[in-house]
This record gives structure tokens, C-alpha cells and sequence, in this order.
């Protein structure tokens, strides 16, 4: 077998241009979670509703830092690459 090395670039190449994956900016959207959350509160006024948007969103808020830190040491560092997944 032959031990054969690969560039960035080519690999590069080969992952936009077989599996046609692309990077783009991250656009706004909405949260299913706090759409659903957001209907509940016009519905009903209840306290334990209000605080549920807001621990939603600093569990979503934890996450964006941690994913804004790894791409931080990703653009820092040639030996890693980093990832992200909308699972939407």
C-alpha cells in the first residue's frame, strides 16, 4: 500500500468539490426551542415560562462561546481544523 501524502489544499479541493460541502457565514434564524417557548408565553402568563427562554438561551449562548473559541484556535493553529454543523 502506498503511504500517500495530502496537502490542505488538495484536501481542500476534494471535500468542496466531491462531497460539494461548502463554508458560508452563519446566517440569523430562529430556534424551534424558543419559537415554541415563545407561543407558550403569549398563551399563558405564567412565571416559570419566563424563565425558561432565558436559561434556553444561555445554554445556546454557552455553546456559541465554546464554538467561537475552537474556530479561534483552529485559524491559530496549521495542525487543526475545526468543523461546525447546523443540525437544523
Amino acid at each position: 500500500m502506498n503511504n500517500l501524502s495530502l496537502s490542505f489544499s488538495s484536501y481542500k479541493k476534494i471535500f468542496y468539490s466531491i462531497f460539494n460541502l461548502r463554508c458560508k457565514p452563519l446566517k440569523k434564524d430562529t430556534c424551534n426551542v424558543c419559537d415554541a417557548l415563545n407561543t407558550q408565553m403569549k398563551d399563558h402568563d405564567a412565571p416559570d415560562l419566563r424563565q425558561k427562554p432565558k436559561s434556553h438561551q444561555e445554554v445556546a449562548e454557552m455553546a456559541r462561546s465554546e464554538m467561537n473559541d475552537d474556530m479561534k484556535c483552529a485559524t491559530e493553529s496549521t495542525d487543526l481544523v475545526v468543523l461546525t454543523f447546523d443540525h437544523q
